[in-house]
């Protein structure tokens, strides 16, 4: 899994500054079929089901912005990442926010990425007829 994010400070139509982070995460074929088998792929990673405070700011940080679908969203699945998220702050006040919520993400991706590596391990281990065999000299 690869975490990418961008952070830029823009000049809008009037002249106001704003703040846009683009993330976009990019799996291998191993953890896409992973992600799916687990159904990982369009649960949320991030937002409203993990807290209101979440699911409020990551509205706020879309409702600005023209981003999936032009809808402001509550919560963000692996599936939202893989397609790249834009997310808007307003001024400087609402930056350090912005740059919090970056953090959170790709907690949230390494969290999923080492739920699907030990899914993984445990399917190759008990997944096969017959389960898993040990030994070992003393």
């Amino acid at each position: 899994m690869k975490f990418a994010s961008n952070c830029e400070k823009l000049t809008g139509t009037f002249g106001g500054v704003y703040y846009e982070l683009t993330i976009k995460v990019s799996l291998d074929d191993k953890e896409l079929n992973a992600a799916r088998q687990y159904k990982k792929y369009n649960a949320s990673l991030v937002g409203a089901r993990y807290s209101e405070q979440e699911g409020a700011l990551l509205e706020h940080f879309t409702s600005f912005s023209s981003v999936i679908k032009g809808e402001p969203k509550t919560s963000l699945s692996i599936k939202d990442l893989t397609e790249g998220v834009k997310l808007k702050a307003r001024n400087d006040n609402e930056l350090s926010t912005l740059l919090e919520f970056e953090v959170l993400v790709k907690e949230r991706c390494k969290q999923l990425k080492e739920y699907l590596e030990e899914q993984q391990e445990a399917s190759g281990l008990f997944g096969q007829k017959g389960g898993a065999s040990y030994e070992e000299d003393l």
